[in-house]
């Protein structure tokens, strides 16, 4: 039945459809997995659906909070290693001092040529670095945030679902 509701909301006619059991059945296991904080029901037009909460989702597909523990952390080692790089960049190549041996003026110039070379390349492995952290960043959050099923967000925000009395019969 979870994984019957794990695509889209339906009834209770739906349902017992979809699962070929009459739809006795499928209330009183609806009713089970309620009260269990498995399925929400929610009245819209006259008709009672029925969706998954969040706790049901991770239930059957238990695979996406893992996902989205895999990116907030790559997206934080990454954004470590864009500190660090940054600041080998901004370093940069020491002065020749005063104590090592004296370079001609060509050998100097090439030098400071090729490190500027390398400052360059650490500026664009940052600049890589920030744009996949922030790209597995979004990731995540486009994980957390979507809807998993259509009507779903208006299930979660409206709470509790209405109860039998308020609304006699099955819904259908």
């Amino acid at each position: 039945m979870l994984k019957a509701l794990q695509s889209e909301r339906r009834t209770l006619s739906q349902l017992a459809e979809a699962l070929e059991v009459d739809k006795a059945a499928v209330h009183r296991h609806l009713r089970k997995l309620e009260d269990g904080g498995l399925v929400k029901r929610t009245e819209e037009h006259g008709f009672i659906y029925y969706a998954l909460t969040w706790k049901a989702r991770d239930l059957v597909s238990p695979g996406e909070n893992t996902r989205v523990v895999v990116l907030l952390s790559t997206s934080l080692l990454l954004a470590l290693m864009l500190s660090i790089v940054l600041s080998v960049a901004m370093a940069g190549v020491p002065e020749m001092g005063e104590g090592l041996s004296p370079i001609d003026s060509n050998e100097s110039q090439i030098f400071e040529e090729r490190a500027q070379e390398v400052q360059e390349t650490l500026y664009l492995v940052a600049g890589l670095m920030a744009a996949l952290s922030i790209a597995t960043a979004f990731m995540a959050l486009g994980i957390l945030h979507r809807p998993r099923q259509p009507g779903a967000e208006l299930v979660e925000e409206r709470g509790s679902a209405v109860s039998e009395e308020e609304n006699p019969g099955l819904g259908d």
